[in-house]
């Protein structure tokens, strides 16, 4: 309040907000071809021999997750994967969303509000889950993207009094 105008011009009225959002990934289920579904078997699990061995050193769309870790089970028999494999997820929310605004005052009652609102600063993608159901072409692959937004500017000038 004590700035001189001009000063107060360049350095005062400033304001910054934003919103991150940042989550791990729901844990992916392994599935098989479902030979049991006359029986009332909704969904047929895959076989997994150890969970650890779906693991890989660095996941890549073209490979989210070890896919000789698992198998098909037996003809008619059930599948021992668990309903949620614990270190299997899919990809996480990591999005943030940043709003500059500048606010001029000409006379007490009068002001102006400019205003720049930036979404998806980091353009960052975020992969669908990759497919789950064993011997389908893309087990163990993520071939799409979620949340199609693409980094996005808007400008605004709002006149309050």
């Amino acid at each position: 309040g004590d700035m001189p105008k001009v000063l107060d011009a360049i350095v005062g009225g400033w304001g910054i907000s934003g919103i991150v959002r940042f989550s791990s990934g729901l844990p992916l289920r392994l599935e098989a071809q479902n030979t049991l579904a006359t029986y009332g078997f909704s969904i047929q699990n895959a076989r997994v021999a150890n969970l650890a061995d779906l693991n890989v050193d660095s996941r890549t769309p073209e490979r989210w997750f070890n896919t000789a870790g698992a198998s098909a089970p037996a003809p008619f028999t059930l599948g021992n994967s668990p309903r949620f494999t614990p270190n299997l997820r899919a990809d996480g929310t990591h999005h943030a969303d940043i709003n500059l605004s500048k606010t001029f005052s000409f006379t007490e009652r009068i002001r102006m509000q400019l205003r720049g609102e930036f979404y998806d600063i980091t353009n960052t993608p975020q992969f669908a889950p990759p497919g789950v159901v064993f011997a389908n072409p893309d087990f163990g692959q993520v071939n799409n993207t979620r949340f199609n937004d693409r980094r996005t500017i808007q400008l605004g000038l709002k006149l309050l009094f």
